[in-house]
């Protein structure tokens, strides 16, 4: 019982502690292959080309899902229904098995056409194949997952989520490495092998997320519950499953807007390898860095749904208000600074990272700050999913796509922009999709103050960072005693220090306000 009764805040402490470690593995995932001899930016395009394919098949399988589990799990334990929690655990189980199979049977054999006519990189044909047997068991993963996270057992979730990105890390690492050593240094080699990493990591995950599941298992007393028939509850599923699928599916092809056309069209400009190379900068450099801040405000996207709706069943809507309010301030807090950050130490991050491939700097520089309206539609999203306006989410994500494939379309082949273009569409499309779904979530739930208590302070108090912080950069850097690396390091680590010492001196972040909203019982 005692895990059902986290707080809101320790879920999304526990999820962000997760997601910081899961941020450092994957930064290490990737540094070491843009920096492996023989891999560099055209591996980057190899490897990230097939990847996307396999998000956009896994998008369809298993994204919605646990969104979608915890979503009735969590109103079944709203309810003190614990039996038909654990009877939607065993239906999903075997739909989404059954669906995950399926899903990995085409992508193995659809690899081919994929790779030469879509992706338009045969190299990629291997990196399908290798990922294939994954999305079967993170459909099922994904159920396990769901069920967790809507009993608040975040703790769980996170341990979960640690585990896969740690043995992925080390299995490609390993497996690299191994074929380097008996003298092949092939990059679509290198990148398929890269790519088994990822599967040996699932299937080991699938044998620990079972683990968990029946180390924390209840015996449930079926007295006095009515059980729900199963028609009913695959009924259930469904009709959640498709709108938050269909949501994470647009998301998902947002991003194989670039896969599909950046190489297509810089191809007759740079010619095919030069394209695939700008390519793997923006799939692989640009995209780590603009999600790690956003992988931090996944934890509040997850922790909120299942919060949303079992408060909503119970009708205390007040405390659906206070929640959305603070999550919305929190993804603030996270993503201004990094946006300030990335704008202003592009360069220096590249080379930081990526000493043997250090081109990118000034596409991050323009990314940064989709990161803002990216950490934002998240937010809004869950909380709209979570009230049942599961159907608004899709309709302007749509809406984000058609945009950005509009203004790839038209800025890419312009002359002085090229890939920037890519990068422009995004912030683009973003911010129409931030601004349609932050007034349809305020007509909604009607919270008043929303832009003067959460927009304004942290905006001056990031900018404030930011001013101080370069100020810091260059009085370092003319005195010319540390390297360009310790300084970054040295003014990044006292910058985020002295930011956070003003959220909470400033109180923008009130220690009552959490107690008040958090720690009260339910």
């Amino acid at each position: 019982m005692k895990s059902r009764k986290e707080s809101f805040l320790s879920g999304i402490i526990a999820l962000m502690f997760s997601q910081i470690f899961i941020k450092i593995l994957g930064m290490i995932h990737s540094v070491y292959l843009t920096n492996k001899e023989g891999f560099g930016d055209a591996g980057n395009a190899i490897y990230m080309s097939g990847f996307q394919i396999y998000i956009l098949i896994l998008t369809i399988c298993s994204v919605g899902v646990p969104n979608t589990i915890s979503k009735l799990v969590a109103e079944r334990i709203g309810n003190n229904d614990e039996y038909n929690a654990k009877r939607i655990l065993n239906i999903s189980f075997y739909i989404f098995g059954i669906i995950g199979f399926l899903g990995s049977f085409i992508m193995y054999f659809s690899a081919s056409y994929i790779s030469n006519n879509i992706l338009r990189i045969p190299e990629a044909e291997y990196t399908l194949i290798a990922l294939a047997p994954s999305i079967f068991f993170v459909s099922i993963n994904s159920v396990f997952r769901g069920y967790f996270n809507g009993k608040k057992m975040m703790n769980v979730v996170a341990k979960i989520q640690v585990s896969e990105q740690l043995i992925k890390t080390i299995a490609t690492i390993v497996l690299v490495e191994a074929i380097a050593v008996i003298g092949k240094n092939d990059t679509k080699l290198m990148a398929s092998i890269a790519n088994i990493g990822t599967t040996i990591s699932t299937i080991i995950t699938f044998v620990y997320v079972t683990k968990l599941y029946i180390e924390n298992r209840q015996k449930i007393q079926i007295k006095d519950i009515k059980k729900k028939r199963i028609i009913h509850i695959i009924r259930d599923i469904i009709f959640l499953l498709i709108p938050l699928s269909l949501t994470s599916l647009i998301s998902a092809l947002n991003k194989n807007v670039d896969s599909i056309t950046v190489v297509r069209i810089l191809e007759p400009v740079y010619g095919e390898n030069i394209a695939k190379i700008k390519y793997g900068i923006l799939s692989t450099k640009i995209d780590l860095l603009l999600t790690m801040p956003l992988a931090f405000n996944i934890s509040i996207a997850t922790a909120l749904i299942p919060e949303i709706s079992s408060s909503k069943i119970k009708g205390n809507f007040e405390n659906v208000k206070s929640k959305i309010k603070m999550s919305l301030l929190i993804s603030l807090i996270i993503a201004l600074p990094c946006f300030v950050g990335m704008y202003l130490y592009s360069n220096q991050i590249i080379y930081l990272l990526f000493p043997n491939a250090n081109l990118g700097g000034e596409l991050l520089k323009l990314a940064s700050i989709s990161i803002v309206f990216s950490s934002l539609i998240q937010t809004i999203s869950a909380a709209l999913q979570a009230l049942d306006y599961v159907k608004f989410p899709i309709a302007v994500l749509c809406i984000g796509v058609v945009c950005k494939l509009i203004f790839n379309v038209i800025l890419i082949p312009i002359e002085g922009i090229f890939e920037k273009g890519a990068v422009i569409s995004t912030v683009i499309s973003n911010l129409i999709v931030c601004i349609i779904a932050f007034f349809k979530l305020n007509s909604v739930c009607k919270i008043k103050n929303l832009l003067s208590e959460i927009f304004f302070r942290p905006i001056i108090v990031s900018g404030i960072m930011g001013g101080v912080s370069y100020t810091l950069y260059l009085l370092l850097n003319n005195m010319h005693i540390f390297s360009e690396r310790i300084i970054i390091l040295f003014v990044i680590t006292m910058s985020a220090i002295f930011y956070f010492y003003l959220i909470f001196k400033l109180k923008i972040i009130k220690i009552e306000e959490i107690n008040e909203y958090y720690y009260k019982k339910r």
